[in-house]
């Protein structure tokens, strides 16, 4: 009698996860394109194998941060109708599952929406100093948004001068100060751009002179300097003091 009761239980059991796997999910589409901030309705409906509602519900989500769906849950018949809203280009999943107490028993679906990414519409300079000694480089940095006002890592900014003869950048973005005038820098990306206007001063510092509280040096050792700057200034006071 034990036997039987293990064969009946087992056959159960497959039967049960085959009626599952004759379960399916219509979207009424393969895939869907939406823009970024875009929102849309999509009809979704869990399914038997003669094409009729499971009456099973079954939950509907997104991609944290990236997809929102509303609601997130069908009715009990198998349907729902959702909003779903995305935030963040690439290729993204609409994702559903249907509620079962076993696990083994869940019917999993999905859909691809495809969000292009947004025109770029500003570029913005982390640090525009408008004065730079001549002599001297200095890095410039950019930041670009999109007409979603998304951060875009991926943008390829170029950085330029009016003038390269004045002042160049290298491949790194640091600026070369090489003439006393004023020159344009500017920073293009696709089809927008952004500049302002530097001027290129005469250096005052002619000396750096360099201090450390350590006369003795060993393998290792971590040295701390202090800098300190002799200008233009200060040499003319020197030599009046000595009388030239």
């Amino acid at each position: 009698m034990r036997k039987y009761t293990l064969v009946f239980l087992s056959l159960f059991h497959i039967s049960s996860v085959f009626g599952q796997e004759k379960l399916h999910f219509e979207f009424g589409m393969d895939s869907l394109i939406m823009n970024v901030g875009e929102s849309k309705e999509i009809t979704i409906k869990l399914l038997d194998e003669n094409g009729k509602l499971a009456q099973n519900p079954f939950y509907v989500f997104g991609e944290r941060k990236t997809l929102s769906v509303s609601p997130r849950i069908s009715d009990s018949t198998g349907i729902a109708t959702v909003s779903i809203k995305p935030y963040k280009p690439g290729k993204l999943t609409l994702s559903v599952r249907s509620i079962s107490q076993k696990r083994e028993d869940r019917v999993y679906g999905g859909m691809t929406v495809q969000v292009p990414f947004p025109p770029l519409e500003r570029i913005v300079f982390d640090n525009p100093q408008k004065k730079l000694y001549l002599g001297t480089s200095l890095q410039y940095k950019t930041t670009v948004f999109d007409q979603a006002n998304l951060l875009r890592d991926d943008a390829k900014v170029e950085l330029s001068t009016s003038n390269n003869s004045i002042a160049e950048f290298d491949d790194y973005g640091n600026l070369k100060a090489k003439k006393t005038v004023k020159v344009k820098v500017v920073a293009t990306a696709e089809n927008i751009s952004e500049s302002f206007e530097i001027n290129i001063v005469k250096n005052p510092v002619r000396k750096i002179s360099l201090q450390t509280e350590k006369n003795i040096i060993r393998t290792g050792d971590v040295l701390q300097f202090s800098a300190k700057t002799k200008t233009v200034l200060w040499e003319q006071k020197f030599l009046k003091i000595l009388g030239f």
